[in-house]
């Protein structure tokens, strides 16, 4: 358990999936994760959506996604993470771009609540 983790990068893992291969995801491994303030996601070319599992990452302050070229949407679930202070998508697909355009977009809503959000 790396419980005093504070910094976290997963970068090129080719398969990064939900627990259980499709079933209910616990959230295990994310949820012994209790110190974590930062998470960088960088080029996972199979990941079509956030593992649920990181709705109990409550300390996150700041979330990059970068080359995450298959994610389309954000989940539901990004409400929950309330001490996020900083989101950086860069070199994500443009319809994910087009869901987080401030005011108008469908995901909007999901992310509003984080003070720092930068797109490119």
């Amino acid at each position: 358990h790396l419980t005093a983790l504070e910094i976290l990068v997963l970068a090129c893992v080719p398969s990064l999936s939900e627990a259980g291969e499709g079933g209910e995801d616990d959230g295990m491994p994310w949820r012994c994760l209790h110190s974590l303030r930062s998470l960088s996601m960088i080029c996972l070319p199979n990941m079509v959506k956030l593992p649920n599992g990181m709705r109990h990452l409550t300390t996150l302050q700041t979330l990059a996604i970068n080359d995450l070229r298959e994610l389309e949407s954000l989940p539901d679930w990004m409400p929950e993470l309330a001490s996020l202070e900083n989101l950086d998508i860069r070199c994500c697909s443009t319809t994910l771009k087009e869901r987080c355009r401030k005011g108008t977009g469908q995901d909007w809503p999901k992310i509003e609540h984080i003070p720092n959000i930068y797109m490119n």
